[in-house]
C-alpha cells in the first residue's frame, strides 16, 4: 500500500503543477476556471502534505490552503476520481 500512497502523492502534486503556467506562476485563467480565485491558497508552496488509506478510501492533505478552500478541494477530488481513486481531501495552513 505504501506504493500506492506514494503514487497517488504525486498524482495530487501533478494536479496541482498543472494549475500553473509553464514559467512557475499560476494560471488566473485556470484558477477563475474551476472557481477557487477568492480561497485563501499560498501558491508559493502549496503541496501534498500527507497521503492515508482507511477502508477503501485515501485521504488527503494538502498544505499552504485554508481549511474552507472547498471549490479547491473538491476540484482536487474530482480530478483524482477521474483517475479511479476515491479520496476525500483536506487543506490546512
Amino acid at each position: 500500500m505504501r506504493n500506492r500512497k506514494v503514487k497517488v502523492k504525486e498524482l495530487v502534486n501533478e494536479i496541482i503543477r498543472s494549475l500553473y503556467r509553464k514559467d512557475g506562476k499560476v494560471s488566473l485563467r485556470k484558477i477563475k476556471k474551476y472557481g477557487f480565485q477568492n480561497e485563501g491558497i499560498n501558491w508559493g508552496d502549496l503541496t501534498c502534505l500527507e497521503v492515508e488509506y482507511k477502508k477503501g478510501k485515501f485521504y488527503i492533505t494538502i498544505e499552504e490552503a485554508f481549511s474552507d478552500c472547498y471549490e479547491f478541494r473538491d476540484y482536487i477530488a474530482d480530478e483524482l476520481k477521474k483517475e479511479g481513486i476515491d479520496a476525500e481531501v483536506f487543506t490546512e495552513w
